[in-house]
């Protein structure tokens, strides 16, 4: 998002009186807009002095267009009051990426076989995402991109294969560049485990049984994990 900073100077031009002002409130007709604030809100100016009022505007909720409000301040000034300051915003439409989730852990995965896991790469601005680049820096994580443009308003979804060589904890970021002006590298952490997987034995490997009718018989059958995992 983008905010700014501006000023309005207020100046009481008369030489015998007191200048007030109980309220100054931002857009001349509902809904007030949420991008444009005032700091403070209410003083006092003595004759031929200054009061500087900050004016913050905010357009990280916006999408690119122009905006029209007005700085009200109601005074007691016979002829000025209330007196409106107009402000035109124009928002340059742009690109904004954001990925969910923001950081991955894919869990315990087997030495030898590999998980994958999905994320979402969402553009939330108005005009196309393009990303331009989607870099790992662990061969232990690989992205599988089937895409370059992300639309506005639209998601795309990206695989992660996570392939362990050994046991242990293994950790990597995805750096992903994109046309986003605000954030045109995005980092994405990664963890994942590495295990040895079990490995099943039983004995016997078969049970031949014969009896006369009316019998039984109890065998045993034993189960064990000659794995090291």
């Amino acid at each position: 998002g983008i905010t700014d900073l501006a000023y309005i100077y207020l100046h009481n031009q008369t030489a015998g009186s007191e200048a007030w002002w109980d309220e100054i409130y931002v857009g001349d007709q509902p809904p007030t807009p949420t991008w444009l604030t005032t700091n403070p809100i209410s003083g006092t100016i003595a004759p031929g002095l200054t009061q500087d009022v900050t004016i913050k505007v905010n357009a990280k909720a916006l999408a690119g267009g122009d905006y029209l409000s007005a700085v009200v301040i109601n005074c007691n000034d016979p002829v000025n009051n209330p007196k409106n300051v107009p402000v035109h915003l124009h928002v340059t439409p742009q690109p904004n990426i954001v990925v969910t989730p923001e950081s991955l852990d894919i869990g315990e995965t087997f030495v030898g076989s590999n998980k994958i896991d999905t994320i979402r790469v969402q553009n939330t601005g108005s005009v196309d995402l393009d990303v331009t680049s989607i870099v790992s820096n662990n061969p232990a994580f690989i992205s599988n991109v089937t895409f370059k443009l992300v639309p506005p308003h639209s998601e795309q979804l990206m695989l992660v294969k996570f392939t362990p060589s050994d046991t242990g904890v293994f950790t990597g970021a995805l750096t992903m560049t994109s046309n986003d002006g605000n954030q045109p590298t995005l980092e994405l952490p990664m963890r994942g485990v590495g295990t040895y997987p079990p490995s099943i034995t039983v004995t016997p490997d078969s049970f031949t049984v014969v009896l006369a009718e009316g019998d039984s018989t109890t065998q045993t059958m034993t189960i064990g994990n000659a794995g090291a995992g």
